[in-house]
């Protein structure tokens, strides 16, 4: 038999592409010229066998057959034998709407995590099932209609990616969720755009509750932590006082800031005490500004008997509780424990909370 390549092309037949494309050939359908005469002529002389050679050899040529033979039992086998094959994207875009069944769509979520837009008539519960049983990338989910949303699969949508809140049936979308983004938002100048789809009562209820902007809200730690670490947009709570951390740049660098908000008998929301730059980073940093800038701090008196128990002057010190036979005392800043104090036969151990102190007497 001819070589098809050394006779004119209207005397190409069947038979010679099925020789020329076949298993054992070296040559494919992507070796032809784009828009040439021959793949002209392939179309012509096509048939089923033909059509089933090209796609087992090269499956993203599909797209690319006669219509006639662009099939749902054709396509399903290219979606077999389709992992890993570059510009699949492209492919799936050009596939026909019409061969997007639900066997096909189901198939799609099986093999890949590239998908063309389903039909909006393909989605209910057994479709959504599948896909949560299938693709835990979950490349899927910005297509869920918002009805078919359930608690479970919105929050392991956000685990695998915060991005997906985008998506998300705003009631499902969790605090903690909310919190997490929020933070995010606030290292991440990539993930703002997505601040909007955190639900506004969040960030009221915050508000109401702290009295501090909605940077804040996610970052609560305890006072030491606050103290120590000085992570940006951090707070904490003694009491009714809440104590937050921030940073503003000033090229080349940036400086931090203390802001101390509190609830007052005759205020509905928290109010602003005080809103400051922070000098320096000594040891008593945060105690000095409280005591500095608060008018209602008292710096407490601590009696010769509790001295030894007092870890910093701005700190009272009160007896707590007796613990495996050893006493524990508080450190109190306005009225709350932030540390906690103990005398062992080894003597004195201290504790940033009460837990990590009574593991430590155990």
């Amino acid at each position: 038999m001819q070589r098809p390549e050394l006779v004119s092309v209207d005397k190409y037949t069947l038979d010679m592409f099925m020789a020329v494309l076949g298993p054992k050939s070296k040559i494919n359908v992507y070796h032809f010229p784009a828009k040439s005469d021959i793949l002209a002529k392939m179309k012509t002389v096509m048939n089923d066998a033909l059509a089933d050679l090209i796609i087992a050899e090269t499956p993203l040529y599909f797209n690319d057959l006669p219509k006639d033979y662009q099939t749902v039992p054709r396509l399903l086998q290219v979606l077999d034998n389709c992992k890993d094959k570059p510009n699949f994207y492209h492919f799936v875009q050009g596939v026909d709407k019409s061969l997007l069944t639900r066997t096909v769509c189901k198939k799609f979520v099986k093999q890949t995590t590239t998908y063309p837009k389903f039909p909006q008539e393909i989605w209910n519960e057994a479709f959504v099932k599948h896909c949560f049983e299938h693709d835990k990338t979950y490349s899927w989910f910005e297509q869920i209609p918002r009805q078919l949303q359930t608690p479970e699969i919105v929050s392991a949508a956000l685990e695998h990616s915060l991005r997906n809140i985008e998506y998300a049936e705003p009631k499902f979308v969790t605090y903690e969720v909310a919190c997490k983004l929020n933070l995010v938002i606030n290292k991440d100048s990539y993930m703002k755009g997505l601040k909007e789809y955190i639900p506004a009562v969040y960030y009221e209820n915050f508000q109401e509750m702290t009295g501090l902007p909605v940077e804040f809200m996610g970052g609560e730690c305890s006072f030491s932590q606050l103290r120590e670490n000085r992570q940006n947009f951090s707070y904490c709570l003694l009491g009714h006082t809440c104590i937050g951390f921030y940073e503003k740049e000033s090229y080349p660098s940036k400086y931090g800031l203390l802001i101390v908000t509190r609830r007052t008998p005759m205020s509905i929301r928290p109010q602003v005490i005080f809103n400051r730059a922070i000098g320096t980073y000594h040891k008593t940093w945060l105690e000095k500004m409280l005591a500095d800038y608060d008018s209602s701090f008292v710096k407490p008196t601590v009696g010769k008997e509790l001295k030894e128990y007092q870890t910093n002057s701005y700190y009272n010190v009160k007896y707590l509780e007796t613990i495996a036979g050893q006493k524990v005392y508080a450190n109190l800043l306005m009225g709350e424990p932030v540390c906690y104090v103990a005398r062992t036969s080894d003597g004195l151990i201290y504790r940033s909370t009460h837990e990590k102190m009574v593991n430590a007497l155990q």
